[in-house]
């Protein structure tokens, strides 16, 4: 009778199953290190992206300040600084509306005495400087004479001509004297063509 021993150790748990375990494990391994060589190269092609913007926006902002410079130079050159004051004065113009009917009206009804009225005003542009002729009523000499010398004072205006045109008495009223008045609005040479002259 023949007796066989098997002096073999058993297999244990990790042997047996580490195989099958084993597979998955490394097939996940294998997956996880896809999915990371993936964020990798996403975030290096997001990163060369980002230096060719910066380098776009670099240039374009040499290019630009190259711009600047030139029209900086252009500008300070002697034929364009006339227009370019020209431009800086109608911006105050339109800015300020200093050259309305209206305000010009209340500038002058501020100067008339009780006694004086104003009969019309026309304003005529000369270049860049505004003249008025006007008329005024006044029902005695001495109330033209203040308006005069108000007129005269006035920091809004200069060069004041004065030309007596004729009396009326219209119906019952007190005989007026007509003054017809010519003078040079300058409240807009506070801040545009003083500026100019001065720049000048």
């Amino acid at each position: 009778m023949k007796i066989t021993v098997n002096l073999a150790t058993p297999p244990t748990f990790r042997e047996r199953y580490g195989l099958v375990l084993g597979v998955p494990v490394l097939v996940f391994g294998v997956l996880l290190a896809a999915l990371l060589g993936h964020y990798v190269r996403k975030n290096y092609r997001e990163k060369v992206e980002l230096a060719r913007s910066l380098d776009k926006l670099q240039g374009r902002r040499a290019e630009l300040a190259d711009e600047t410079r030139k029209l900086q130079s252009a500008l300070r050159q002697p034929d364009t600084q006339g227009t370019l004051h020209e431009v800086e004065f109608v911006n105050t113009l339109i800015g300020r509306k200093r050259l309305s009917l209206s305000d010009l009206t209340t500038k002058i009804a501020a100067l008339l005495p009780p006694d004086v009225r104003l009969a019309n005003l026309v304003m005529l542009r000369s270049g860049n400087q505004s003249e008025l002729r006007f008329q005024v009523a006044g029902r005695s000499e001495a109330a033209l004479e203040e308006f005069m010398d108000n007129l005269k004072d006035s920091p809004d205006f200069a060069d004041p001509t004065f030309t007596a045109v004729g009396s009326e008495q219209p119906g019952s009223e007190a005989e007026e004297t007509t003054l017809v008045c010519q003078t040079r609005y300058i409240a807009l040479d506070k801040t545009g063509l003083a500026d100019k002259s001065r720049r000048e």
